[in-house]
């Protein structure tokens, strides 16, 4: 049996078009992962939901897979902190209300405002994902993480464990690590001790003179890249 439509049912509808219309942010799920693009194809986890104007039924539907979602991992200055991601790894999906496309390709000097290409607002069309958990899964090292900046695998090695007096690598260190010039120290004491002197060792080439005795001027154990504090 057909229904008589109200102006105001009419109203309510329109409003709500307009309102599902608006794309905020929403919860995503990797479907893949392009790290030479560093952009991803998305599935949002929450349904599109509508009501029927006439029969007041209840409709859902999945959004479907948004590709080539660029991925907003955090950086500032000329630091990033950038990782790998799996499928089924959560982000947080957001839409820009206006079109950014020509500021982030063509940012001016003095970086000024520019006008978007596309004026529409809300279009649903300008996304980003952010890396992140949205379902709250417990920490496995969140008992470490409650009185320290935890950076690593979840509950395993490698980590790295900041604290107020000491930094941590990996999660059940304990030993302290050598510095390269107290390494120095120690190994030219055993070279004074020993003294100096020549021996002539054997081999099938005939005999060799070994010179022991001369103190190092730099320390053989030294790393070029990792740097401790003394």
């Amino acid at each position: 049996m057909e229904k008589q439509v109200t102006l105001a049912q009419l109203f309510d509808q329109a409003n709500e078009t307009l309102r599902n219309a608006l794309y905020h942010g929403m919860p995503g799920s990797v479907v893949s992962y392009d790290a030479p693009t560093q952009t991803a194809t998305i599935q949002p986890m929450v349904n599109d939901v509508r009501t029927h104007v006439v029969t007041g039924a209840r409709v859902s539907e999945p959004f479907p897979q948004l590709t080539g979602v660029p991925i907003a991992w955090p950086r500032f200055g000329k630091f990033v902190i950038a990782g790998r991601l799996n499928k089924f790894d959560p982000v947080w999906l957001t839409a820009f209300d206006l079109d950014p496309t020509a500021w982030q390709a063509n940012p001016s000097a003095t970086n000024d405002p520019v006008d978007p290409p596309d004026v529409r607002r809300h279009g649903g069309h300008y996304w980003w994902a952010f890396p992140c958990d949205l379902r709250a899964n417990p920490i496995k090292g969140a008992s470490v993480a409650a009185s320290a900046l935890y950076v690593g695998l979840d509950g395993g090695d490698p980590v790295i464990i900041i604290n107020d007096s000491t930094i941590q690598l990996g999660s059940s260190s304990a030993d302290a690590a050598a510095l390269a010039s107290k390494v120095l120290q120690e190994l030219n004491k055993i070279v004074t001790t020993l003294g100096t002197g020549t021996v002539a060792i054997t081999g099938p080439a005939g005999s060799t003179p070994v010179v022991f005795g001369t103190p190092y001027s730099s320390s053989p154990v030294a790393s070029s890249l990792v740097k401790i504090q003394k």
